[in-house]
């Protein structure tokens, strides 16, 4: 069994999550800012006569315009599941709200949501929800799992079902099959020369 070290550990985790929420956050993060766009171009169309009207030098431009998002469900409005600035930014600054400070330092003010955009925004908000929880869950698998079983063999074991996890576990090592070792030849003892027994009697009478 290969055992794995808690860096190695963490890691695997980081892949998992990673690998099955990356794309769908990305695109909730697309959305987020499109409605954000969205609720810029609400904003200013009222007044956007106004502005053409005006010099450039005078109209305040920056390159970031921020939504504010406190999203509660019906049935209980104290409860906030969603709070978030949803961003919209461009290359280069643009025309936007700023808000200047008594120090007459300007900065990006919170927005409100316009009611036409509501509706979007609540299954936006839905959705980020649903996936924040799925990955939570996912997520306390993923630790209680890898905690029990520290080992890839184990956890090859514990995921054999489940293919989405298999593909991140580390490959096992391939075991190289040694020769096994030659047998042992016995080479028996040399008898004792049957002339023995009687060199040493022909001896002892030599010697008498």
């Amino acid at each position: 069994m290969a055992k794995m070290g808690n860096g190695e550990i963490y890691k695997l985790r980081s892949s998992i999550l990673n690998g099955l929420y990356y794309k769908r956050e990305d695109a909730l993060k697309v959305r987020r800012a499109a409605i954000a766009e969205k609720n810029r171009e609400l904003q200013l169309a009222p007044i956007q006569y106004l502005l053409d009207q005006l010099p450039t030098d005078m109209i305040a431009h920056a390159d970031e315009y921020v939504v504010r998002i406190r999203y509660t469900r019906e049935e209980d409005k104290t409860n906030v599941l969603v709070d978030e600035k949803w961003e919209y930014k461009t290359d280069t600054p643009v025309i936007n709200p700023q808000k200047v400070s008594s120090s007459h330092y300007q900065n990006t003010p919170d927005n409100d949501l316009k009611e036409e955009l509501k509706a979007k925004a609540d299954k936006l908000c839905e959705d980020i929800i649903e996936l924040k929880t799925e990955k939570e869950e996912m997520s306390v698998y993923l630790k209680a799992t890898t905690e029990k079983y520290t080992g890839s063999l184990q956890l090859r074991k514990a995921w054999k079902n489940e293919p989405a996890l298999l593909k991140y576990l580390p490959a096992e090592p391939v075991k190289v099959l040694r020769p096994k070792p030659a047998k042992k030849v016995v080479v028996p003892d040399l008898e004792v020369p049957k002339f023995l027994k009687t060199r040493m009697t022909t001896n002892l009478l030599e010697d008498d």
